[in-house]
C-alpha cells in the first residue's frame, strides 16, 4: 500500500487511483511516467513499446489507472491523440501536449 492508502499503485509514490497530476522522471534510468489532467481528459507521457509517448486519452471523471483497469479494446478507444518521441524531449513533449489540450490547438479522434 502507498502512502495515499491505495494498495493497487504499490509500483507508484503517487496513486493513479486518484485524479492527481504525478511527475516522476529519471532520464539516467530512461523512466518516466508523467499524467496531467485537463478537463475530462488527462495526458499520459510514458514510456512506450520503443520509445516514450504521449498520449491523451478520455477519461471522463475517472483517473488512469481506473481506465487501464478496463479491457483493453476500451482502453485504445479512449487514445485520442498519440505521438512518439525520444527521451531528450520526454518533458518537453509532455508541456506541449498539455498547452495544446488547454488551448484547443490539437485535433483529437473521436
Amino acid at each position: 500500500m502507498n502512502k495515499h492508502g491505495c494498495s493497487k499503485c504499490e509500483l507508484y509514490e503517487a496513486c493513479n487511483h486518484v485524479r492527481t497530476d504525478i511527475r516522476v522522471y529519471d532520464p539516467k534510468d530512461k523512466y518516466g511516467y508523467y499524467v496531467t489532467y485537463v478537463g475530462g481528459h488527462a495526458v499520459l507521457t510514458t514510456i512506450g513499446m520503443f520509445s516514450p509517448e504521449t498520449l491523451v486519452l478520455c477519461v471522463g471523471g475517472n483517473a488512469v489507472g481506473d481506465i487501464a483497469d478496463r479491457p483493453e479494446y476500451e482502453q485504445s478507444k479512449r487514445i485520442l491523440y498519440r505521438v512518439l518521441h525520444t527521451w531528450d524531449y520526454f518533458v518537453d513533449q509532455h508541456e506541449f501536449v498539455v498547452l495544446g489540450l488547454r488551448e484547443s490547438l490539437l485535433e483529437l479522434s473521436k
